[in-house]
């Protein structure tokens, strides 16, 4: 059991090194997930419905950049978030929310393939 924990909090560590920014991402929107859930923010429900397409941004990003001089749009993609604060929700929302999932969903298959990497 031991060496089983030992080997979780190792691939945690490597998880960690590669993919910082989908950490981030995805330790803060569990927390707006959590606000949203005990208030009825309408500010976070603009955002969280969002997460998969950020997350798929951000994961595209950290693949295609990855030893390049283009790194830094990887780690501003932690920010693409911020401007869905100023945005209500309305009948667009639903229409976006819809199509925003369809193709985050599509594109996570896409991309999964293209950046294997051993854990």
């Amino acid at each position: 059991m031991k060496k089983k924990i030992e080997a979780f909090i190792g691939r945690l560590h490597i998880a960690v090194r590669h993919n910082p920014v989908e950490v981030i991402l995805a330790a803060l929107f569990c927390c707006f997930g959590c606000a949203l859930y005990e208030t009825n923010n309408t500010r976070l429900m603009a955002v969280v419905p969002y997460f998969p397409a950020f997350f798929l941004i951000t994961y595209s990003l950290n693949s295609l950049t990855e030893g390049k001089r283009w790194r830094f749009a990887y780690y501003l993609s932690l920010l693409f978030f911020i401007p869905f604060f100023w945005r209500e929700k309305d009948v667009w929302f639903v229409i976006g929310d819809v199509i925003t999932r369809d193709l985050s969903g599509k594109g996570f298959v896409i991309s999964g393939p293209c950046a294997r990497r051993d854990y």
